[in-house]
């Protein structure tokens, strides 16, 4: 009924406000706790960049830092240390959020700013996936058990490949319009050569299912079930799963063929 449609629909949207509304709140409090036991937030923005280049390991013996900072014109150093900040993501996030809780906004400058909600769109990226999903599959398994809809939505999320139909139409002489749903329950997973001299020869395709698979022969297990296991097709046959007809409404008038009427 259309009550249940939007009690059902309010339901769904509510649970996704909330958990939205509760991993921006659990995102916020994760990262305060960095900062107030100084996992985060202690060397400020750039301090990767600070922490390598005082290291013995990173010196340059080659002098191919200098070299390379030379056939750059200077650009070489500062974009890699940009670099390093935009990697840098938590301790971005730490800084730039502990300079707006102290000194405000407007000590924010239009690039900070930009990486802070950059970065922190990231992670909230990284709660919410799981749990959106989550969600969305609880809507489905209800909706499918209990209120019978959004059957097509549930079944392609579970990703089963079997179970493939197609429709095909049919004008009888009488005008009656038949409407047949062709499926196959089965699906090969693995294909082989087809053998055109024996069982595969009117089939126009140049592969066939392999050995064990749907639709094409049994693995043999010993002689005695040999000659039924042999049964090329039993089990991936197409069969009519569902058929309809429409029948003629239209009577044409006498006198007048089918090609006057257009």
């Amino acid at each position: 009924s259309p009550i249940q449609r939007v009690t059902a629909a309010m339901l769904h949207t509510a649970a996704h406000f909330t958990a939205a509304i509760f991993l921006m709140l659990l995102l916020e409090l994760g990262l305060d706790l960095c900062v107030q036991h100084q996992v985060l937030g202690r060397d400020g923005v750039g301090g990767l960049w600070t922490y390598l280049a005082s290291q013995e390991d990173f010196s340059d013996p080659q002098t191919l830092n200098a070299r390379l900072e030379q056939w750059t014109f200077g650009l070489y150093r500062g974009v890699l240390k940009q670099l390093f900040v935009v990697f840098d993501l938590p301790e971005l996030m730490a800084s730039t959020r502990e300079t707006i809780c102290n000194e405000g906004w407007h000590n924010v400058s239009r690039h900070d700013a930009v990486l802070y909600y950059g970065s922190m769109f990231v992670y909230y990226w990284v709660l919410c996936t799981p749990v959106v999903s989550w969600i969305l599959g609880c809507y489905l398994y209800i909706m499918v058990n209990w209120y019978c809809v959004h059957f097509d939505e549930a079944f392609s999320a579970l990703r089963i490949p079997h179970y493939k139909n197609f429709v095909r139409f049919h004008i009888t002489r009488e005008g009656a319009l038949e409407m047949f749903a062709i499926g196959v329950r089965k699906i090969p997973r693995k294909w082989v050569r087809a053998d055109k001299t024996g069982a595969d020869a009117g089939s126009p395709s140049v592969w066939a299912p392999a050995p064990g698979e749907p639709g094409g022969a049994k693995c043999q297990t010993n002689e005695a079930t040999a000659e039924a296991d042999l049964v090329h097709g039993a089990l991936g046959a197409g069969e009519i799963i569902d058929y309809m007809v429409i029948e003629k409404s239209y009577q044409q008038p006498e006198g007048r063929s089918s090609v006057d009427s257009l």
